[in-house]
């Protein structure tokens, strides 16, 4: 076992926070951990543990230790629920198909992120909705700024060394950064652009569902659609389109409409001025390109596996493909898209109430619902950060909130 030298540093700050800190200190901690998708903390037998698990697993451990008089726990009748659902029938699929020893790790890992979301909803009342919105926000900002100086970096303008030591430790061939001879595209600090563009996507839904509430809010919304443009990602020009539509009728009004008309110009324009070069080599030819053909022949597969065991599939990650739903299906079958399909429809229904979340909370669940579109599109992986971040986002947000509460936390 070996310890790197981000992981000396992170291991450091949460031994801090974990010793002499409160237990709300730790939660931007926890978010900013899950977009840190190329580094590793400790590496075994050539495993990395990142500080996603890492960092998730002391906010559980920290939060079963601490306790506070005179708090009501009300059992979650949210998506949390139905998640734990799914997650059940993936063990349990497991080990009908035989699969359990190979998968163990994965579950593990999975099985973290899910603690650590239950102990979020227990303990969401130690931090205001103002505060998550803060945190969030900061997030957004923190890949805003930091995605064009990866992208430098990526170009041979910058030094690269600095951001190889503190954002992209893992060597493997599957981080694009490790690769600047091919990969030459916008990634934040994620392994590949779709991967980015996931995040980037969530976080124009965000930002743009509480313009009214935030500074500067067509700065912002500017950077980062041209963030997402410059990460060359299908899979995120196909979400943003989506959810375009999703959002436009989930929330139609004037205000909505005035402000969507001169994007959608705008993108119009840009479609009419790239659709030759840009646009055409990243949707237009995708499916004639070698990874087109490689992502094709995969979804045949995987949809011929679903065929052949339609009900509980073949097991989790024991086939591939380009699509969440297809792997769903290949993987876990009717029983696990269903599961699966039931937390997706109640982040809908849940995000058009105003009775069961204010106006943060239907924002979270939007950069969650962005996030499973690119996942439908072509990332086909439970495991992924921005969606168990966006998990996490919608554990601690709320409808109403005791602010008295708060003032001896």
């Amino acid at each position: 076992m070996s310890i790197t030298f981000f992981g000396f540093l992170w291991l450091i700050v949460l031994i801090y926070i974990f010793g002499c800190r409160r237990l709300k200190d730790l939660i931007p901690v926890v978010f900013f951990s899950m977009l840190l998708q190329c580094n590793n903390v400790i590496v075994i037998n050539e495993q990395g543990v990142g500080p996603q698990v890492l960092t998730s697993f002391v906010f559980v451990l920290k939060s079963i230790l601490v306790r506070y008089k005179n708090v009501k726990y009300v059992p979650s009748r949210n998506l949390l629920v139905s998640l734990f659902c799914f997650l059940l029938y993936i063990m349990v699929n497991c080990v009908l198909n035989g699969t359990l020893n190979t998968r163990i790790l994965d579950l593990l890992q999975i099985l973290i992120y899910y603690l650590c979301a239950f102990q979020l909803y227990k303990n969401k009342w130690i931090i205001s909705d103002v505060l998550l919105k803060k945190y969030v926000i900061r997030i957004i900002y923190f890949i805003a700024i930091f995605s064009p100086i990866q992208l430098l970096a990526t170009y041979g303008i910058i030094p690269r060394g600095l951001l190889s030591l503190f954002f992209f430790n893992d060597p493997g061939n599957f981080v694009y950064f490790n690769h600047p001879e091919i990969y030459r595209r916008l990634l934040g600090t994620f392994m590949e652009p779709s991967y980015c563009s996931s995040f980037l996507v969530g976080a124009v839904l965000y930002v743009f569902h509480l313009r009214n509430e935030l500074r500067n809010f067509y700065k912002l919304l500017a950077i980062l659609i041209v963030e997402l443009i410059l990460t060359m990602s299908s899979t995120g020009y196909g979400a943003l389109v989506v959810m375009a539509v999703i959002y436009l009728l989930c929330f139609p009004n004037k205000q909505t409409l005035k402000i969507a008309l001169p994007i959608g110009v705008l993108a119009l324009i840009f479609y009419v001025l790239t659709k030759d070069n840009i646009l055409n080599g990243v949707i237009f030819d995708k499916m004639n390109s070698g990874s087109g053909i490689h992502r094709n022949n995969i979804n045949v597969l995987a949809l011929n596996t679903f065929i052949e065991n339609p009900i509980l599939g073949i097991g989790w990650k024991e086939t591939r493909a380009s699509s969440f739903l297809l792997s769903l299906l290949a993987e876990l079958g009717i029983v696990g898209l269903f599961l699966f399909s039931i937390i997706f429809c109640l982040a809908l229904i849940q995000m058009r109430s105003k009775t069961l979340c204010n106006k943060n909370g239907q924002a979270v669940r939007l950069f969650f619902i962005s996030v499973c579109i690119t996942q439908f599109i072509a990332i086909p992986d439970i495991q992924l950060t921005t969606f168990w971040l966006s998990i996490y986002f919608i554990a601690v947000s709320h409808t109403t909130y005791n602010n008295e509460s708060l003032k001896t936390i």
